[in-house]
């Protein structure tokens, strides 16, 4: 019997190598309008795959920073595709040094951070402040890479809560629910289960907030994230 969503996985993978040199090459030469390139990549993406997918709540059009918990490749095609700004993500250095992959990220001047450079903290603070003047949109996830398991979340690294202290940056939480299911790359399966991106109300960080303010903001998103998490059977 054809398994579908195996088929799906393995023409997702031939569209990324077919698709993806191309938008890198419109980046590079046509580099003002990299993030429409970017957007109509991700549309296209989304509309080939029929992936099933649910929007609750509404992006702000007010804040230069989006937080988001990660779990596929799916929570950046997504945005990418949906949101009205220009998104400039964190990612780990090694991504970068992939040949096709690399230059999706150093065309748009993603930024890069090395792991194990304990210098990597400063390395983010200047180059988030140099996009946060050219009027982009920092998205990043706390957990710093993706989640292995699917009930609960990694702990919430430093950099996003410095970033926000640092530039009183006003920010979206955004919770994914069930990408992994939806689209797992690891096992190229594009699966039916529906995926669930809920826009949480954006916030801002000032002196009258308290302490523990990033603790709680990760308890309130991973509350939100069990209202909608529904175990599979692998569970």
């Amino acid at each position: 019997m054809i398994d579908r969503k195996k088929i799906k996985g393995y023409l997702t993978i031939f569209y990324v190598f077919l698709l993806v040199p191309v938008v890198i090459v419109l980046m590079y030469v046509f580099s003002q309008n990299q993030r429409k390139f970017r957007q109509a990549y991700g549309k296209l993406y989304l509309f080939l795959f029929q992936i099933k997918i649910k929007m609750i709540g509404q992006y702000a059009d007010d804040v230069s920073m989006v937080l988001l918990n990660h779990q596929s490749y799916l929570d950046v095609i997504f945005l990418e595709a949906t949101h009205q700004g220009d998104l400039c993500w964190a990612a780990k250095k090694e991504l970068g040094d992939f040949f096709i992959y690399g230059h999706a990220l150093k065309a748009p001047k993603m930024i890069l951070l090395d792991r194990e450079d304990k210098a990597s903290i400063v390395t983010l603070i200047k180059l988030a402040k140099k996009r946060l003047a050219e009027k982009k949109i920092l998205a990043i996830f706390p957990e710093g890479t993706r989640s292995k398991g699917e009930e609960s979340f990694l702990p919430f690294k430093l950099g996003a809560k410095m970033l926000i202290e640092k530039y009183k940056i006003r920010y979206q939480p955004i919770v994914v629910v069930h990408t992994k299911r939806a689209f797992n790359i690891d096992k190229l399966l594009i699966g039916n289960t529906e995926a669930t991106f809920i826009a949480l109300e954006p916030r801002a960080y000032n002196d009258d907030s308290p302490n523990d303010w990033y603790e709680q903001l990760q308890k309130e998103m991973h509350e939100c994230y069990l209202q909608y998490y529904q175990p599979s059977s692998k569970d």
